[in-house]
């Protein structure tokens, strides 16, 4: 028996169809970035000046999970900026 298409692979066809426009998946991710940073100083009392970008990895991981890689991207462009934090 062979598979319809190499194994570790897949079809486009088979990918379920994106239940909202792309520029809704940028919208999640800034919404996500500015959470986290609202977050973050909220909690500057208690945390101070220790893990500046630790709550932008929920950030992140959201922006990933609704929009994938491009979402991600902006959300960490979006925080490191508003850290001023370089990115490389």
């Amino acid at each position: 028996m062979t598979a319809p298409h190499a194994p570790g692979t897949f079809e486009r066809n088979t990918l379920r169809p994106r239940p909202w426009p792309r520029f809704v998946d940028y919208l999640i991710a800034v919404a996500a970035t500015a959470v986290a940073l609202l977050l973050r100083a909220a909690f500057d009392p208690w945390v101070g000046a220790d893990y500046p970008l630790g709550f932008l990895l929920g950030a992140v991981g959201v922006a990933m999970w609704f929009g994938g890689i491009r979402a991600a991207v902006l959300s960490v462009v979006v925080g490191s900026l508003k850290k001023k934090v370089p990115i490389a």
